[in-house]
């Protein structure tokens, strides 16, 4: 089981990041999914598919530096053989020596960005080519050996513990993607406190779907032939260090979507009418109910506007209107022609005689109409006198 997953994750467990590691039996498996064996019985190790069988276990031997963290790591074999890196390239299989400097290597972080958890085993010193070589999976024959570091070509390696299954809880789901670093992990906790020598957290690149910035949609488009459309941009979470490493995770475009929608009708002012003060003309903008969201919903112009105040005190008033001989002005209709006709009656009081003196709103002073409500007939402009 793959278990360093990050320097990261290492530092935030360990105090000195690798220390874990010694006295320890491991697996070395390199990022090409290979295990580092050393049964074969030659002076070479060999990287073999899977580890199964004898020579894959290998023992870390530390040595440690005057702070008490470790520097310096030998690997030791189960046949008590040890990995030396050879003075000019290449790596062998000795009987163990722990005085010899060969024996020794460092284990340094892989910054290639290829996965998290990889790390490169470079030499503890400089070889007789005054570099440090780091261990290289050979092109053909599954054969280990150097290269120079600064080639930037040694294989990374991942560290597996043997036997460690039960020590630890299951793996939680992994967490949310982190903006701008677009990494996510995931954690298990410990089940075995003196077994417990793997990382409880682990770091992994968010899968690209997770990584997506969908921003606000525009507005929705006007109605047309049923149908309407808006759009809105979308673009990657990720920092451009990210994406640098990572051009596949770039993204910038439009999405958008289309919908029903009905035809618009506009909106319409009511008529003027005055307010309490009498002073102020007042209108309201009238809006269909169910009108689509994109529909206007606004009337232009003024919803009010000032007016001169109302003196006459007659105004909305019903009267009667009559004449010097105290007959009232009232309408009557012809029963062979259908039509309304004015005449002057002394009886009763009745609808047909009633008369509402209808203000102008424009003016305070003036009668706009008389109006007949049953008959629904107005007479002509009057003026108060």
């Amino acid at each position: 089981m793959r278990f360093l997953s990050s320097w990261l994750a290492i530092k935030a467990f360990y105090a000195f990041d690798t220390d874990f590691l010694c006295d320890k039996e491991i697996f070395m498996k390199t990022n090409s999914e290979k295990y580092l064996n050393c049964d074969s019985g030659g002076r070479r190790p060999r990287l073999i598919d899977q580890n199964v069988g004898q020579g894959f276990k290998w023992k870390v031997t530390c040595k440690s530096n005057k702070n008490g963290g470790a520097t310096k790591f030998m690997f030791t074999s189960e046949n008590n053989r040890s990995l030396y890196w050879k003075n000019f390239g290449g790596v062998e299989l000795k009987p163990n020596d722990m005085n010899s400097k060969n024996a020794y290597w460092k284990i340094i972080e892989d910054s290639s960005g290829r996965e998290f958890g990889l790390y490169k085993i470079s030499s503890a010193e400089k070889t007789k080519s005054s570099s440090r070589h780091c261990m290289t999976e050979w092109l053909a024959g599954g054969i280990l050996t150097t290269t120079p570091c600064n080639f930037n070509q040694g294989a990374g390696f991942f560290f597996e513990m043997p036997n460690q299954e039960n020590a630890y809880s299951e793996w939680t789901s992994w967490g949310s993607c982190a903006e701008t670093e677009c990494t996510q992990s995931r954690r298990r906790e410990c089940k075995e406190i003196l077994n417990c020598v793997e990382p409880l957290i682990e770091f992994q690149t968010c899968p690209l779907e997770e990584t997506i910035k969908n921003h606000n949609w525009n507005s929705w488009s006007e109605c047309n032939d049923g149908q309407r459309i808006r759009s809105r941009r979308v673009s990657s979470k990720c920092g451009s260090l990210f994406l640098k490493k990572h051009p596949n995770y770039h993204i910038r475009e439009q999405s958008s979507e289309r919908g029903e929608c009905t035809a618009c009708t506009p909106p319409e002012w009511s008529d003027w009418e005055r307010d309490d003060s009498g002073c102020l003309l007042v209108r309201k903008c009238v809006v269909l109910d169910d009108q689509d969201e994109s529909c206007n919903k606004e009337c232009t112009g003024k919803s009010k506007k000032e007016v001169p105040c109302i003196t006459a005190t007659i105004c909305n008033k019903v009267v009667q209107l009559t004449n010097h001989r105290d007959k009232a002005l009232t309408l009557r209709r012809s029963n062979y022609e259908s039509k309304l006709t004015y005449r002057y009656s002394s009886e009763t009081p009745s609808l047909d005689s009633l008369w509402t003196i209808c203000c102008s709103p424009e003016d305070g002073q003036n009668v706009a109409v008389l109006y007949n409500e049953p008959n629904n007939l107005k007479l002509i402009k009057a003026t108060i006198v």
